[in-house]
């Protein structure tokens, strides 16, 4: 697997994803950025956004974190920053009284889609 065709921004596909699975696509840089996105910078880096047209959603949010990806397991680790705003009960980091850091096993990578399993 090629880890870095995880890098840049993706979009979750909600009509896709579960509460176990996260499937994540690209989309032209064009369209609309509304929903949930993460961002996978080379450097070890993340943003988890979730933009909105309105003030209004529950579930806005913008955390930074840094992710690991273990080659020999697929395992794909995300820790959010001690110093981001509180947890919003949709985003991928589960409540505030859970630890911080949230594992996947990636099933499938491409440059188009991405198919993360939640551990744990």
């Amino acid at each position: 697997m090629d880890i870095t065709q995880l890098y840049g921004t993706w979009y979750k596909d909600t009509s896709q994803s579960s509460q176990n699975c996260l499937v994540l696509r690209r989309k032209d840089p064009q369209e609309l950025m509304w929903g949930q996105q993460f961002v996978f910078e080379s450097d070890g880096t993340f943003a988890d956004i979730y933009a909105v047209r309105c003030g209004n959603d529950p579930d806005y949010h913008h955390w930074y974190g840094n992710w690991t990806f273990d080659a020999a397991t697929q395992l794909l680790s995300l820790q959010k920053s001690p110093d981001t705003p509180p947890i919003i009960r949709r985003a991928v980091f589960p409540p505030q009284s859970s630890p911080i850091l949230t594992r996947f096993q990636i099933k499938d990578l491409s440059s188009s889609i991405a198919m993360l399993l939640r551990l744990g």
